[in-house]
């Protein structure tokens, strides 16, 4: 038998607020990361980690959108964006989102730097940082899980590791 989850009010208002809070949060970044990279010197972009304008899941999710847009016109920038949203990710305090909430950003900010690390060459460097993305995942993001595996396999296979490559693609599929 089959035992259904069944969500009491309090949890039905609490993933409403949460919804809210994330949707809110997205509409604000919009108008907030762009002009706030534009005005600040790439060197001193580190230094925009502590602003609690991009301490947000809108705002690390709009960095993961910038870093995807300019992977491969300017990947330099998209691995300086990637190094900000890992770092901004790695700081987000644990009371302001829930646990997979948390993780998934983090393991978001992480695949995006391995992903501007591919696109610049640096394949050994890209597949750290992707394993890393791969320890914050939550096993219920199984999505998430496969994108961070296929970024994988595609910089192991760069390294010419090609049965490692595989496993990563396969790794639900096929016995390893």
């Amino acid at each position: 038998m089959i035992r259904r989850f069944r969500p009491t009010p309090e949890q039905l208002a609490e993933f409403a607020s949460m919804g809210r809070k994330l949707e809110a949060e997205r509409k604000a970044a919009v108008k907030i990361v762009e002009p706030l990279l534009r005005g600040t010197p790439r060197d001193l972009w580190p230094s925009l980690a502590e602003d609690p304008d991009l301490r947000t899941s809108g705002a690390l999710e709009r960095l993961g959108t910038l870093v995807a847009q300019k992977v491969t016109e300017n990947p330099l920038e998209a691995r300086a964006i990637a190094e900000l949203a890992v770092a901004i990710a790695e700081g987000v305090s644990v009371p302001t989102y829930p646990d997979v909430v948390i993780n998934q950003l983090q393991a978001h900010a992480w695949k995006d730097l391995g992903k501007a690390l591919r696109y610049l060459g640096k394949n050994r460097e890209a597949v750290d940082a992707l394993r890393t993305a791969e320890t914050r995942i939550t096993a219920g993001l199984s999505h998430d899980h496969a994108i961070i595996r296929l970024h994988l396999a595609l910089s192991l296979q760069e390294l010419d590791q090609y049965d490692a490559a595989r496993s990563a693609i396969y790794f639900d599929i096929l016995p390893q």
